[in-house]
């Protein structure tokens, strides 16, 4: 088998939570690996973590590793290998190309998700200065402390950087390689939004 790639656990335990689960556009029922990111999204919110040159990465990797897979590999796994340990993934090129989910001598072999993974770029899209500000579920941004707390920061803050009415940027200070974003709620046409006044 041949290794493609070598990351810390604590990032499949941080991706998975922004994950989709069982979602009819099943290419986002997983976590999206590069060779330069890893990135999972349920289209309400989106976490992407970059892979430094420090990682072994396959230079044309671009695979969706199946959110079941990495949940059962992932409960294989005390906290203390999640908080510690590597996982490496190997392609299988003997049986079809099937790869493995392997941290010592445990592994999980699996299919990855055909299909493209959307472009999240222009979701992670730059602030703009605006006067109102959309409304987002707070559970998402509880779930974005969740996934600081997966990769290693006990204490963590996050920022919220409004966008007007459209995707806003969320800072995990302290976690310079990782890009999220939360997309707004849908209002109905009869709620009333505020403007935001400065003091």
């Amino acid at each position: 088998m041949k290794p493609i790639l070598d990351i810390p656990i604590r990032y499949l335990s941080a991706l998975i939570i922004t994950a989709a689960k069982k979602d009819v556009r099943y290419y986002l029922n997983g976590i999206h690996v590069t060779n330069t990111y890893a990135e999972s999204t349920d289209g309400h919110r989106v976490l992407r973590l970059d892979l430094d040159d420090g990682y072994k990465v396959e230079p044309e990797l671009d695979i969706i590793i199946p959110r079941e897979s990495v949940e059962l590999f992932l409960k294989s796994q005390t906290a203390k290998q999640k908080a510690n340990n590597d996982v490496v993934l190997y392609k299988d090129t003997l049986f079809g190309g099937r790869y493995v989910l392997s941290s010592g001598d445990f592994g999980i072999p699996f299919t990855v998700l055909s299909n493209r993974f959307p472009t999240v770029d222009r979701v992670l899209a730059k602030h703009q200065e605006v006067d109102f500000h959309g409304t987002f579920q707070w559970n998402y941004m509880a779930d974005f402390e969740k996934a600081a707390k997966a990769l290693g920061h006990k204490l963590p803050i996050i920022q919220l950087i409004p966008n007007g009415n459209s995707t806003a940027l969320v800072n995990i200070l302290g976690v310079d390689y990782a890009t999220a974003a939360i997309m707004p709620m849908r209002l109905p046409k009869d709620a009333r939004v505020y403007p935001v006044r400065a003091a």
